[in-house]
């Protein structure tokens, strides 16, 4: 098969290849974006009760029930996993996640006892706790990040109203 090579000497062109290359290098602010695209979805879901997939998350036990005022799953009393989610995005990636140590316990779940138990012998956790995932990708949220990206694209190619 023979190679072709076809040579541009367009300024406009050039330009437009130009503005394209450099929105391309320089991904920042698209992943911080990102960032906030998830950020609000996640709370979002805190709110409803709703992990990234659409599935509703299990009812509190009784007895968490009965040591807490707000009866919906993952909102205690000082409402620190809600709060406090965060994220961190530079030129190359973003990531979402809690500071709170017990968050990935509630996000996947664990079973009595699984991470051994306290100098006073109580097991930890103790007792089940339902995986309630809270951090992921929802259809809603790729479709914004698709039309972010989509965006993005477009103002580098200077063709975004």
């Amino acid at each position: 098969m023979a190679k072709i090579t076809v040579q541009l000497d367009s300024a406009p062109v050039n330009q437009l290849l130009s503005q394209i290359e450099q929105a391309g290098l320089d991904l920042t602010p698209v992943f911080k974006n990102i960032g906030e695209i998830l950020l609000n979805s996640t709370r979002r879901r805190f709110e409803v009760g709703m992990g990234p997939l659409g599935e509703q998350w299990a009812a509190n036990s009784d007895v968490t029930l009965a040591n807490k005022r707000d009866t919906r799953p993952l909102i205690g009393d000082t409402r620190s996993l809600s709060t406090q989610i965060n994220y961190q995005s530079d030129a190359n990636h973003v990531l979402l996640g809690s500071l709170m140590e017990y968050g990935g316990t509630q996000h996947f779940g664990a079973k009595k006892g699984q991470y051994g138990q306290t100098r006073y012998g109580v097991p930890l956790p103790w007792g089940d706790i339902e995986a309630r995932p809270y951090i992921g990708l929802s259809s809603e949220d790729e479709e914004d990040i698709i039309d972010l990206l989509s965006n993005h694209l477009a103002r580098a190619a200077g063709t975004s109203d």
